[in-house]
């Protein structure tokens, strides 16, 4: 099945973000503290530090971002009421009728993985089919090909991890996703390294995947499954080390 890319809403401080993660992950992925990482890039400059703080707490403060946060919660922890809530205000907020509201939460549901389908012709997203929207994602938005792998082998590692949240059974602490991002804080040590563990490529991977997914959230239903599965996936990258 051909996957419709999403469309490109991304504002400029996501787009700076993303591009800000990026550059960090190619460091701490290839060249820690070096004086270039893969390709060439230069390693992230004392400013560009305080800038990635910055972008990441205005991150924090939008609506996109506790909504996303407070679905992925309540979906992993079995609250199926509360998930229904976040998930028709969101998308009558981002302008979608709510006509027919019920069955199209169960077909987000039923998408996700969360519960059997009494509609015909609606089934489980399979996971390959969740790492390619992915993909398609990541590339549209002019994340680097090296990138686009390390993040692919990335949903992988989570694979079993992901499935079961979204079927309500590995939960997801409540406050987990602004807890880990709110520690995120590059400090460098007298070699040039990041000092923190907050740093590794897991926790890296599971930031970029997580904000690289936010403006997908609560638009197409194949789009918010796919973001709310990524987002999943970063929330456990976020609290993973290695």
């Amino acid at each position: 099945m051909a996957i419709q890319g999403p469309l490109n809403t991304f504002s400029e401080n996501d787009k700076r973000l993303i591009r800000l993660l990026e550059r960090l992950l190619l460091e701490c992925t290839y060249n820690q503290g070096g004086a270039n990482v893969a390709d060439g890039t230069a390693p992230l400059s004392d400013e560009d530090a305080r800038e990635l703080v910055t972008r990441i707490d205005a991150a924090l403060e939008s609506k996109e971002f506790w909504e996303t946060s407070y679905l992925i919660e309540a979906i992993s922890r079995g609250q199926r009421e509360k998930a229904r809530d976040i998930y028709l205000s969101a998308r009558a907020r981002n302008g979608f009728s709510r006509i027919m509201s019920g069955s199209k939460y169960h077909s987000f549901l039923v998408r996700l993985g969360y519960e059997k389908s009494y509609l015909p012709g609606t089934m489980e997203m399979d996971y390959e089919y969740f790492v390619r929207m992915e993909r398609k994602l990541h590339l549209q938005i002019g994340i680097q090909p090296v990138i686009v792998d390390l993040l692919e082998r990335f949903l992988w590692t989570h694979a079993e991890q992901v499935n079961a949240a979204r079927k309500g059974t590995n939960q997801i602490e409540d406050g987990l996703l602004i807890k880990s991002l709110k520690a995120v804080r590059p400090i460098r040590d007298v070699r040039g390294r990041f000092v923190d563990e907050i740093w590794s490529t897991n926790r890296i991977a599971g930031a970029l995947t997580l904000f690289a997914n936010m403006t997908v959230m609560f638009t197409t239903r194949d789009w918010t499954v796919t973001g709310t599965m990524s987002a999943m996936a970063g929330a456990l990258g976020l609290i993973t080390k290695g």
